[in-house]
């Protein structure tokens, strides 16, 4: 049910007719509309009015109806308009005093093109409304229109009530399809039962738990053992690593160290610059200062050239403007002298075309009215003829609806005898659609029945089935026990395991003995005594090039330091201090090089000592190989000896044939022995799977049984149900055939015969539009009775309106003529007095002239003042800047002479130049020393790291050889991988038994879970069978209250965040609590309270979230898409307040739905964008102003 328009005239204050279209902009843009405006203005008026119009009483008024009427009114009405699904409807009720007496009607119409009248008095529309919505008064003020002190009256309701209200909601299709619901679900679910049973059946049953766990314990320790070994040899082998790697790191250290020395020699002439850069720096601001005093000289003199040369263009400037000036005050005073000769002739002109003027509009305003007479003569003289068109038309419609309704008059009778037609036919299609149940329910009975005839003997082939392979599965068993037997002979399966692990054992040994053997041989490239000859002659050589090398550097360094001070010592003069030490005495004055030849020694030096440094790196390199050869040859030794006692063999050092052919001998024991355990716990574990086979194939055995006896008895009830069900199509049949013959004899006088099945509807449908269009016949008489009164009266009206009309236009005529005459005259006078020439044209001439003049004359005065006080700052700015520049001239020569006596008494420059030559940047110096500082740090690092490395090779003993613990290594990752693997396998099947397990265990729980549903389902079916429907209503009205309880709770949720959820009650099926997130030190915990113990607030809230749910229980025809609240809102605080308002209107608009809000609270109005007020007016009554919600203002283009 949706409201579309409401219609009130004088309900209480609100006199006068008003109309509020919700289907129309604004109201239909929005979800939720607010109702506003002061206590008593008549805001609840409105929803009195739709409970008026609809059922002929209020919620608030029980008494009379005058109660309703605004006072000294003497008539009043409420209507509304509402649709149902694509029908329109018009509700109207009215009230009028007559002699002191309220006299009230009401009146039901269709709305389909055109309106149509079904019910006329007040309890026939309040029974119509109804039953066309689903709606009582009651019902419809709990659940459409919420009334003030009254919006919790369904939380508050008995359970009775409750159900009462869900049942006219959802009305009896819902019924009717819970009913075939239930009847498909027990079949299916029923047959959904069976496969289960049967899938149940097939499942294997799960392993022991208890011999997998122990199973995978043992390879967890076996694999847990093997990784604890991997790792202590991984740490092992990372410290021969390290070793190795500290020893190239040491040897590369030592070469860094002689590179960084002779890097720290190359950079004595950098140092030598650094240092005569931090003398001048002692000058560096003096002569910064010189320098910007030169560059402040240059500029003081730009600055009085551009001054001077300023004064005189100011000067030039100053005369033309004044010269401007003289020759614009003439050309002013000779206009104002015209302007003031001409003063008379200008006034005579302006009076003059003011009077013109007048009569101008004087005789326009003739001339219209005489037009528009002319108009409304002609469209009178045209209406006279189209009435008597009218006049016509209309006793041609008359008469032929005379005819008709004269030929239909059997019809009349039709509106008595429609309602006993109507109950007949409604019992006959009633009788007609049990019966087609009824032959439904057969053919489906007689399909159960077939298909439990079918399952019977399925089940009875499956039980002998499952009988047979019982028998089988106890042979196979046998015999796998008499296989593993026979391998073992008289051992037990676990002493022939142990004799296979060990001889794994043995295996891995011989395998480590022939690897070991080989890598032994490999090294054995001659014997062990010339290798150790071999290492320490290149330890000799390793020797004795070091001494070369160190005895060379010393020579290089001492000789680049010589040819470093040949350009000092050549500057030496006995007598003269050394410019250097400041010395007098200079004995190695005489001791002087070649410096191109020095150049070329010092460099080929270089090339000899890089030549050894390669050669000592070939050396290092050969003695580090050889020391690994002997440590590998020591290492295989030892584990050789090692593995010859484990094995218990006595063979000679690296014997590769002996091993080699031990290791073919016990590859053949373990190949064999692997084999044999392999298929011993194969056997085992198909022992152990048919012994859980043999007992799980026993109890399908059983299950089976049992299903096939439940099967035997399900077949029973279906033949006595059979029965049951041919019996009452019999009676049903019996009862067709009378009512048949009753309702042939109502509507023979309408010759209309009885409605074949399935057409019961249309037939009603048929009949009841010949009675609408016989009432609509008469209507339309009546109608064309008063249009016919009303054309004759036009039509005598018409002629003396034409007449008057007349009249006066020959009136207009001479008054027109005599202004026309005068305002001709007027201005043929006033050409004759000033002819061609217009004075005022020449008056607007002359004086735009003085104005333009007056303008010119400010803007010249305007630019000399501003030229005279430019100039006047001109030749200020020149004085200071002639002092200025003396100044600037005096301070750059003073400190020129200053900082060239400074320079010369420093004795380390000779001149300026010099000076500033010298300067480096602070980038460069700071790269300079840079380059010393990491030198220096090189050469720290280098020695610290050799001292490390030297002590750590001290302290830390000598372990295996890399090879050893390789070859370990690699064994021990292997047998790592394969416990792995092991343990994967496992796990594997642990995980495997878990998830059957588990499955099984579902599969049970499932199974008893589906039977319960099938004894519920079974139980309401035979129910329904039986026509007992007691039990069928009662879990019908559980289902649909639970399903409001879930639609209430999403609403709720989204209005307050969640924080409320709403419940059955736990003793009452239809009772109603709710829970309450708590806060505070029970956070996260929800605490259970009925609906009585809950504040106002929360009382609205869930009450909002009841009535949404209720309007979307419904559907078809008796969906609710229009809900009113009266107060209320008042209990939300401000947040909850936006927070609700927010919520609806996104959520009610996308699903069609529309909610009106009333309360008299001031925060509302700037909640909602769009609502109706009613506004109180002086004389006691008030009117409705619908608000729209605001849009944003377009911005102005930029036009």
């Amino acid at each position: 049910m949706k409201i579309l328009n409401v219609r009130i005239k004088n309900i209480n204050s609100l006199a006068g007719e008003h109309e509020i279209a919700f289907e129309k902009p604004p109201l239909n843009e929005v979800g939720i509309f607010a109702i506003t405006g002061p206590n008593g203005a008549g805001k609840s008026t409105i929803l009195d009015a739709i409970c008026l119009a609809l059922y002929g009483q209020t919620p608030r008024f029980k008494a009379r109806s005058e109660q309703v009427m605004t006072r000294r009114a003497s008539d009043c009405f409420a209507e509304v308009t509402f649709s149902l699904d694509e029908r329109c409807y018009r509700s109207r009720w009215s009230a009028r005093r007559v002699n002191g007496a309220v006299q009230t009607a009401m009146q039901l119409s269709r709305i389909n093109g055109e309106e149509t009248l079904l019910k006329e008095t007040v309890n026939s529309v309040r029974e119509e409304v109804g039953r066309l919505t689903g709606l009582d008064f009651k019902r419809f003020s709990r659940s459409v229109l919420l009334p003030q002190g009254e919006f919790a009256a369904f939380l508050h309701a008995l359970s009775n009530e409750r159900v009462e209200v869900i049942d006219k909601i959802v009305g009896k299709e819902a019924y009717q399809e819970h009913c075939e619901h239930i009847l498909k679900a027990a079949e299916s679910e029923n047959e959904r039962l069976i496969v289960q049973k049967e899938a149940l059946a097939g499942m294997p049953v799960p392993e022991s738990d208890a011999v997998l766990r122990e199973e995978l314990e043992a390879a967890e320790s076996a694999y847990l053992s093997a990784s604890t070994k991997r790792d202590a040899l991984k740490e092992e082998q990372d410290r021969i690593r390290r070793r190795e790697r500290d020893r190239q790191v040491y040897q590369d250290n030592q070469i860094a160290l002689s590179s960084a020395l002779a890097r720290k020699e190359a950079l004595r002439d950098e140092i030598d610059r650094l240092e005569r850069a931090r003398a001048a720096a002692g000058f560096q601001a003096d002569l910064e200062t010189y320098e910007a005093q030169v560059s402040a000289a240059a500029e003081a003199e730009k600055r009085f050239s551009t001054l001077t040369a300023s004064v005189e263009a100011y000067r030039e400037q100053i005369a033309t403007l004044s010269e401007k000036n003289r020759s614009n005050r003439q050309a002013l005073d000779e206009a104002e002298r015209r302007i003031a000769a001409d003063a008379d002739i200008f006034e005579a002109a302006l009076a003059v075309d003011k009077e013109i003027e007048a009569a101008a509009n004087a005789f326009r305003e003739q001339v219209d009215r005489y037009e528009a007479i002319e108009r409304e003569r002609k469209e009178n003289l045209q209406a006279q003829a189209g009435i008597r068109d009218e006049i016509d038309r209309n006793a041609s419609d008359l008469a032929a609806t005379e005819k008709w309704l004269e030929k239909h008059a059997v019809v009349e009778t039709l509106g008595e005898a429609s309602p006993g037609i109507q109950d007949t036919v409604t019992r006959l299609k009633a009788v007609r659609e049990k019966i087609q149940q009824q032959d439904a329910k057969r053919q489906a009975s007689l399909q159960k029945l077939a298909s439990a005839r079918e399952f019977l003997e399925k089940a009875r082939a499956s039980h002998a089935k499952s009988l047979k392979k019982v028998e089988v599965l106890k042979a196979r068993k046998a015999g796998q026990e008499e296989t593993a037997a026979a391998i073992l002979a008289d051992q037990s399966p676990e002493d022939f395991e142990i004799g296979v692990q060990q001889n794994i054992r043995r295996l891995k040994n011989v395998k480590l003995l022939l690897r070991t053997a080989k890598r032994y041989q490999r090294q054995m490239s001659g014997n062990g005594a010339s290798v150790e000859e071999m290492l320490r002659q290149k330890e000799a050589e390793l020797e004795a090039l070091d001494d070369t090398f160190a005895s060379q550097q010393t020579a290089m360094v001492n000789f680049e330091k010589k040819i470093q001070f040949d350009e000092e010592r050549s500057q030496l003069t006995a007598g003269s201090p050394c410019p250097l030490c400041g010395s007098l005495d200079h004995p190695y004055a005489a001791d002087e090089t070649d410096a191109k030849n020095a150049r070329r020694t010092l460099k080929g030096m270089k090339k000899e000592l890089r030549k050894m440094l390669k050669a000592r790196n070939r050396l290092f390199s050969r003695i580090k190989g050889l020391k690994k050869r002997l440590s590998r040859m020591d290492s295989y030794g030892a584990q050789w000896t090692e593995l010859l006692e484990e094995s218990g063999y006595d063979w000679p050092t690296g014997d590769v044939d002996a091993a080699k052919q031990a290791l073919r001998d016990l590859r053949q024991e373990v190949r064999q022995g692997k084999k044999a355990l392999k298929v011993v716990k194969r056997r085992e574990g198909r022992t152990r799977r048919m012994t859980q086979a043999v007992e799980s194939a026993a109890e399908r055995m059983r299950e089976r049984q049992s299903m096939l006896e439940e099967q035997e008895g399900e077949m029973t009830l279906h033949r006595k149900l059979l029965s049951s069900i041919e019996q009452a199509s019999a009676e049903l049949t019996r009862q067709e055939e009378e009512l048949a013959a009753s309702l042939s004899s109502a509507v023979a006088p309408f010759e209309a015969d009885v409605p074949r099945r399935g057409a019961e509807d249309a037939f009603i449908l048929n009949l009841m539009a010949r009675l609408d269009e016989y009432r609509a016949r008469q209507n339309r008489r009546t109608a064309l009775i008063e249009e016919g009164e009303q054309l004759a009266d036009r039509a005598r009206r018409l002629p003396d309106a034409v007449k008057a009309l007349k009249t006066e236009a020959e009136a207009l005529e001479g008054e027109i003529e005599e202004r026309q005459k005068h305002l001709n005259q007027l201005k043929t006078d006033r050409q004759k007095r000033f002819g061609e020439d217009d004075p005022l044209r020449r008056k607007a001439t002359l004086s735009d002239e003085i104005a333009a003049l007056t303008a010119e004359k400010e803007r010249i005065l305007s630019e000399i003042q501003t030229s005279e006080a430019a100039l006047t700052a001109a030749e200020a700015a020149l004085a200071e800047a002639r002092d200025a520049h003396g100044r600037a001239v005096t301070a750059r020569d003073t400190t020129q002479r200053i900082l060239k006596n400074k320079v010369i008494a420093a004795s380390v420059f000779r001149n300026l130049d010099e000076v500033r030559e010298s300067f480096i940047s602070e980038e460069e110096k700071a790269i300079i020393e840079t380059h010393v500082h990491q030198v220096e740090a090189e050469i720290r690092s280098c020695r610290n790291t050799i001292e490390k490395i030297r002590i750590s090779e001290e302290a830390v003993p000598s372990d295996r050889s890399a090879a050893e613990v390789e070859l370990a290594m690699d064994d021990a990752e292997k047998a790592l991988s394969r416990l792995k693997d092991d343990l994967d396998r496992l796990t594997e099947r642990e995980a495997a038994a878990k998830r059957l397990k588990v499955e099984y265990t579902a599969a049970r729980k499932e199974l008893e879970a589906l039977e319960k549903r099938c004894d519920a389902l079974n139980a309401l079916k035979l129910a329904i069978d039986s026509g007992d429907d007691a039990e069928v209503r009662r879990d019908f009205h559980e289902e649909m209250f639970k399903k409001l309880l879930e639609k209430a709770g999403g609403y709720v949720g989204m209005l307050n965040a969640r924080r409320y959820r709403i419940c059955q009650a736990e003793k009452d099926p239809f009772g109603i609590e709710v829970e309450v997130a708590a806060v505070g030190e029970r956070n996260g915990e929800r605490i259970r309270r009925p609906v009585e113990g809950l504040s106002g607030g929360e009382t609205f809230v869930i009450s909002l979230g009841m009535a949404l749910a209720l309007s979307d229980l419904t559907n078809g025809t008796r969906k609710i898409q229009s809900l009113f609240i009266d107060e209320g809102f008042g209990y939300l605080d401000d947040e909850n307040l936006t927070q609700v308002i927010n919520t609806l209107n996104e959520h009610l608009k996308v699903n069609g739905k529309r909610v009106g809000v009333i309360s008299h609270v001031s925060r509302l109005d700037d909640e909602f964008q769009t609502k109706i007020q009613v506004i109180p007016e002086p004389d006691g009554t008030t009117r409705l102003e619908v608000l729209p919600k605001e849009r944003p203002v377009d911005a102005p283009s930029a036009s």
